[in-house]
């Protein structure tokens, strides 16, 4: 409000004030306001806030508010300030104050709409916070003030308190909102849009810009960015990539995790953050393996190659790291890596193939080719490898039998060095176990009963490599045999003779599955016997009374056999014989399996 027109509604009044108001006395009011008006007289100004407040007292003492001159006077100078009305509420809510009287001067077409607004607001927070609203509200037009006010009116007190954090956040930093209104109303999960802002802040108050305040208004998953903003450089380059990638954030839940990683590496973010913020349905393991290569210190030299494979191939990524961390024990080198990268679905078992031959000194190009030629059976390949090596006869005819058949190269040597450890391990004995293609643990468990038992010995060798077909049902008679203490040369024999039948015979020689009192270790071949048996023997029952099949005409009995070769009995035993062997679960050899189940059937019917 300007100086002068303070003076001139007085000088007004004055020009038109009666005869007997001039020949005697002032109204009181006007009286009052002569001696503050003297004060303001001089070069056209605003009015102090201190004067404003000095006015409306002035004004609000004068309680008959009539048509009369002076209350015309009085009415023209309230409505500088939106009218009575506004300044009566205020005075009632004892928020007659010089902030509060500069605001609604300023704004005195809609103050009688911004006074019940503000009045309702000062009562939910203080002097300062009010004062800095008003001051952010300076530049906004008319209709954003009201609905800036009646906004946070509306907003619950949690909310209302971060709010108002951040607007005096930005008012401190005199950030312009006028154009914001809308962006502030519609904010999602303000908590963490002021957690970005004062994080902008912190680190650099020079990114805190109106352009800057107004996209992160926009975010649509300020949670996640902030939670990554936390973790990266804040720089406005790294603001903008973050936005770039902002409608996905919320499925990069890794990115985080990672990031940290990065840092804690001390690993340089730049190159590799973009297909970090990008999600996958690998992102998981992604951050799983740079857990696993952040703990091994990854020199730096090696660590482009190791990171671009990392990302390049992310559905690997965790068994490449686990790769890296296998061959870190005897320190990386970009030969080695590069096998690494180059046999993706693999890499674990040539790492470990890798580590066992440089430890056991058989690492050269040759044994080399070998492991990277067959990375799923690299480790057990090295093991062999390492075998020969040891024996000075890594040219033999066994050694060349082994890696013609890489699935069976591990279990092969366990059996080499078991039969070494006993001083069987002549080329003869070594070819012909390479020559079996051993790939489970039966023979080399039915070799540690046959010591047990003071049966390992070259002929009984001989005698087993020409049944190793049925390596599982003979390791299971044996085992019966011994724990009843019965497996001696004439029983293994035995055994030997007629392996498909050896687990009917140990069962009549009284074997058993389990040793004596350990009934949960019963041997799993003996358990698939009896189940076999069982299931056999039930079926045959049940067939036999008439169960499972429809009974047939003589008519369609005929016209079956005529067209199969076979009689409709006979079909109907070999299915569920079928049946009865498949209940084995691979615990025997499969023409054990197939034999126990018929042997039992036929002996029901």
């Amino acid at each position: 409000m300007k100086n002068s027109f303070v003076i001139k509604k007085l000088g007004f009044y004055d020009s038109e004030k009666g005869y007997w108001r001039t020949l005697f006395k002032d109204e009181p009011h006007i009286k009052e306001l002569r001696p503050f008006v003297k004060k303001i007289e001089g070069k056209e100004r605003d009015l102090s806030p201190e004067e404003l407040y000095g006015l409306v007292e002035i004004l609000l003492g004068k309680n008959t508010r009539s048509d009369s001159l002076s209350g015309e006077a009085f009415r023209d100078l309230a409505n500088g300030f939106g009218g009575f009305a506004v300044l009566d509420l205020l005075q009632h809510n004892e928020r007659l104050t010089a902030d509060n009287l500069v605001f609604f001067e300023r704004n005195s077409e809609h103050a009688k709409e911004l006074a019940p607004l503000v009045m309702s607001l000062a009562h939910k927070i203080n002097s300062s916070e009010m004062l800095a609203l008003f001051k952010l509200s300076k530049r906004m037009q008319d209709t954003d003030k009201a609905l800036f006010f009646k906004f946070l009116n509306n907003c619950e007190a949690n909310k209302l308190f971060v709010y108002i954090k951040l607007l005096c956040l930005l008012n401190q930093h005199k950030i312009h909102i006028d154009n914001l209104v809308a962006l502030l109303t519609d904010a999602k999960d303000v908590l963490f849009i002021h957690q970005i802002i004062d994080t902008l802040v912190s680190v650099n108050s020079g990114l805190l810009t109106a352009t800057n305040v107004a996209k992160t208004l926009q975010l649509k998953h300020p949670y996640y960015f902030s939670k990554l903003f936390k973790v990266l450089p804040i720089t406005q380059e790294q603001f903008d990539d973050l936005l770039g990638v902002e409608g996905t954030l919320d499925k990069s839940s890794f990115a985080e995790e990672i990031i940290k990683a990065f840092n804690s590496a001390g690993w340089e973010l730049k190159p590799w953050l973009k297909q970090i913020l990008t999600p996958t349905k690998y992102s998981i393991d992604v951050a799983f393996a740079i857990q696993k290569l952040r703990e091994i210190k990854v020199p730096s030299e090696h660590l482009f190659l190791i990171l671009t494979h990392v990302f390049n191939y992310p559905h690997a990524s965790t068994d490449f790291a686990e790769a890296v961390v296998i061959l870190s024990e005897i320190g990386l080198e970009d030969k080695e890596l590069k096998i690494l990268c180059g046999v993706i679905p693999e890499p674990v078992p040539v790492a470990k193939a890798i580590v066992i031959l440089k430890k056991e000194q058989s690492y050269r190009e040759e044994t080399l080719n070998v492991v990277r030629t067959y990375p799923e059976h690299a480790r057990g390949l090295a093991l062999g490898l390492v075998f020969f090596d040891k024996l000075g006869t890594p040219a033999s005819e066994a050694c060349k039998t082994m890696l013609q058949h890489p699935e069976c190269a591990e279990m092969t040597t366990r059996v080499l060095e078991y039969l070494r450890e006993n001083n069987l391990h002549k080329e003869p004995i070594a070819l012909a176990v390479c020559q079996s293609r051993i790939s489970q643990g039966a023979f080399l468990s039915l070799l540690k009963t046959m010591k047990k038992a003071g049966l390992l010995n070259q002929s009984n060798l001989e005698l087993l490599f020409p049944k190793m077909s049925f390596i599982k049902t003979l390791a299971s008679a044996a085992n019966c045999l011994a724990h009843v203490d019965k497996l001696d040369q004439d029983n293994f024999s035995s055994l030997i003779i007629d392996p498909i039948n050896s687990l009917f015979l140990a069962k009549n020689l009284g074997g058993r599955p389990y040793p004596k009192s350990l009934k949960f270790f019963s041997d799993n071949g003996a358990k698939s016997f009896d189940n076999i048996c069982e299931k056999a023997q039930i079926l045959a029952q049940v067939k036999r009374q008439g169960g499972f099949f429809m009974a047939m005409t003589k008519e369609q009995e005929h016209s079956f056999q005529q067209a199969t070769g076979k009689t409709i009995s006979k079909v109907q035993d070999e299915t569920l014989i079928k049946i009865a062997s498949y209940c084995g679960n691979n615990g025997l050899d499969a023409e054990t399996e197939h034999h126990v189940a018929s042997t039992t059937y036929l002996s029901q019917k």
